[in-house]
């Protein structure tokens, strides 16, 4: 029975074997040693009428690899049952649409040898489901007509293993390569942060020595317009204003002294650079996580470099800021609109104990200004509020005005109108050495400082052509007071 392949087994019939022919003879043993041929082939092979349609031969390696036996064959053996549920369709679809190629086509197709491969999914007599590779041939009968096929069958589990391992191998490569880039360019970030940072202290030194070496007194340290000056430390009548229960008078600040403005420029060009090697950092380290799996173990390191990246460009944006060199779009800006739509969030923020009140006329004229830089005024002059008042409860007030004439020129400004706005707390207020120092870069009255504070709110008014002061006293609160000038500039 496993000797004779299927399509093949009919034999002639012999009256007497000693009256056969020599060649009939042959033939007969050359078709014995091609059937064992077929059985012992160290290969699959399967062979299936299409009329039928059933399965008609199975040579000794196809029992192996799928788990029957002869008698199981002899039993009979439904085609299905060699197929993965889900792949059974697929493989009768493929059969049915050769059967349905031309006539010339199906020759050509015997003619040429070819003979296609196909994977699927098929079925042990335990029930195991592995990955093959079919390689397929069809017979015709003398009329052309596709009557079987014949196929060989290849287990190709071992092979896709392999490729599994190489594929997991190859993606643990690129992750450990990516890793290692991103690592690389963290180290460079940290380094050139650093180095920012040490230049950063390097400036204030030299800043510090400037103002020892230079000038007359602390009281040159800021300059506005044609040369105002803050109030100095220790004055006779800050100190009786302060103890009368009056804010002490306080001089508005447009710009530093040319000297410091060159160091500015410096620091605002590493800023620059800063930003730029940030970028890329985020942006690689952004594409990355696109691409890993969520339960990648490389998440939560990259995610601690996306968010540290995301704070250190912060920082280089405030440092831009406080130089007054920012890239700003002005436009016209509708003050009153701008604080009314940050109103929500600003109050939420806020603790409980403190009072928020908001005096923002609508009718205000239109300033001349960036929004999201004003935006970032309001939050830190708010921030430095809440800061100032501290766990005891209190009052924050928000309050515009319109300048123009002598107010106008007491700030040292160009003439013509200008929208004040007044943020005032009553908190705990700085003392004279607090005043002196506030506009410096990283000053803080804080344990921990939270970075350019009122020295970046005064790069930005510097940038807008404003002017910014603050009046406080221990004891009596603070009020800051910033002008914008409005949607028709001052002239230059």
């Amino acid at each position: 029975m496993h000797r004779q392949a299927g399509l093949n087994a009919t034999r002639p019939p012999i009256d007497k074997m000693t009256t056969m022919d020599p060649l009939v003879k042959e033939l007969q043993s050359l078709r014995d040693q091609f059937n064992d041929f077929l059985y012992y082939l160290p290969e699959a092979l399967l062979e299936i009428d299409l009329v039928t349609p059933q399965l008609t031969y199975m040579n000794r390696m196809a029992q192996i690899l799928f788990g029957y036996t002869e008698a199981d064959f002899a039993r009979g053996l439904e085609i299905p049952q060699l197929f993965a549920e889900q792949e059974y369709d697929r493989a009768v679809a493929i059969i049915t649409s050769y059967i349905a190629e031309s006539r010339s086509r199906q020759r050509e197709y015997l003619r040429s040898g070819r003979q296609d491969i196909y994977e699927f999914l098929m079925r042990k007599q335990d029930g195991t489901i592995f990955p093959a590779e079919t390689q397929t041939s069809f017979v015709l009968n003398k009329d052309g007509i596709p009557v079987g096929m014949r196929t060989l069958v290849r287990d190709v589990t071992a092979r896709k293993q392999a490729e599994e391992a190489r594929l997991r191998a190859m993606a643990a490569e690129t992750r450990a390569q990516t890793a290692e880039a991103l690592n690389r360019e963290l180290q460079q970030e940290i380094a050139e942060r650093q180095r920012v940072e040490k230049a950063l202290r390097e400036i204030e030194e030299r800043y510090r020595l400037l103002l020892a070496n230079a000038l007359p007194s602390a009281a040159e340290t800021f300059t506005a317009g044609q040369g105002a000056a803050v109030t100095p430390a220790g004055d006779t009548a800050s100190e009786r204003s302060a103890q009368n229960g009056e804010l002490p008078a306080a001089a508005w600040q447009v710009t530093w002294a040319p000297a410091a403005e060159s160091l500015e420029a410096l620091a605002g060009g590493m800023a620059h650079v800063f930003n730029n090697l940030l970028t890329i950092i985020l942006g690689n380290a952004n594409l990355t996580l696109q691409d890993l799996p969520e339960e990648s173990a490389l998440r939560e390191p990259l995610q601690q470099i996306e968010s540290a990246a995301l704070r250190a460009a912060e920082l280089t944006n405030q440092i831009i800021a406080f130089t007054g060199k920012a890239r700003m779009e002005m436009q016209p800006v509708k003050l009153s609109e701008l604080v009314r739509q940050m109103q929500p969030g600003l109050a939420a923020t806020l603790p409980e104990a403190i009072k928020f009140r908001c005096e923002v006329a609508a009718d205000l004229p239109l300033i001349h200004a960036a929004p999201a830089q004003v935006q970032q005024v309001i939050s830190s002059l708010l921030a430095n509020a809440v800061d100032a008042i501290g766990a005891a409860a209190g009052e924050i007030r928000v309050h515009a005005a319109v300048y123009r004439g002598e107010e106008v020129a007491a700030a040292g400004l160009q003439p013509g109108v200008y929208v004040a706005l007044e943020v005032s707390d009553s908190g705990r207020g700085m003392t004279a050495e607090a005043q002196a120092r506030m506009f410096e870069p990283f000053f803080s009255t804080k344990f921990a400082g939270r970075g350019l504070g009122l020295a970046a709110v005064r790069g930005i008014l510097r940038a807008h052509r404003g002017a910014i002061r603050v009046m406080s006293a221990p004891g009596q609160g603070t009020t800051v007071t910033v002008l914008f000038p409005t949607a028709s500039p001052p002239p230059r």
